[in-house]
């Protein structure tokens, strides 16, 4: 019987180390899958930090070179030849800090929609409706400015609503 109870005392050592060694293993597990999820997200977050910090500072570069201008919608007839187009137009500038305090004049609202209204004028729908028409007409503004607005430098124009009806 001493034999007998060896064996079973044998087995039950056996299982209770195996049971040991698989919650050690598990443990283990656990706390290197704790501690390598930790440094990912911290480095993760680091750089998610510190990308925000360096948009932001780019942004406010360039915010203090530029300013945004958005002007009221326009209604325009087209030149088409039976006259019964119109185009309706919502658009912002991009504008080089000429203000010392970058505040929006009433009189250079009112040059700068005479300016864009003389060249929404001049378009048909056939030139607006193209494939390349828009960008053609972003570019036509620009140099418009270029030309009558010496004082205001427009570095983009960017379209918010854009109709053309025939």
């Amino acid at each position: 019987m001493t034999s007998a109870t060896n064996t079973s005392k044998n087995a039950t050592g056996g299982r209770a180390r195996l049971t040991v060694c698989i919650m050690g293993i598990a443990l283990f597990s656990c706390i290197s899958g704790g501690l390598l999820t930790w440094i990912y997200f911290r480095h993760a977050t680091h750089a998610l930090f510190m990308g925000a910090k360096k948009m932001s500072s780019k942004a406010e570069s360039i915010d203090r070179s530029t300013r945004v201008l958005v002007l009221d919608p326009f209604l325009v007839n087209l030149s088409d030849p039976d006259g019964n187009s119109y185009l309706r137009l919502a658009l912002a500038l991009r504008l080089q800090n000429g203000n010392a305090k970058g505040t929006d004049t009433t009189s250079e609202k009112v040059e700068l929609r005479d300016t864009i209204l003389d060249v929404l004028a001049r378009q048909s729908s056939e030139e607006l409706l193209s494939p390349n028409g828009k960008e053609i007409l972003k570019k036509q503004i620009m140099q418009a400015f270029s030309t009558h607005n010496e004082q205001e430098k427009v570095v983009s124009v960017y379209f918010t609503e854009v109709l053309v009806q025939r």
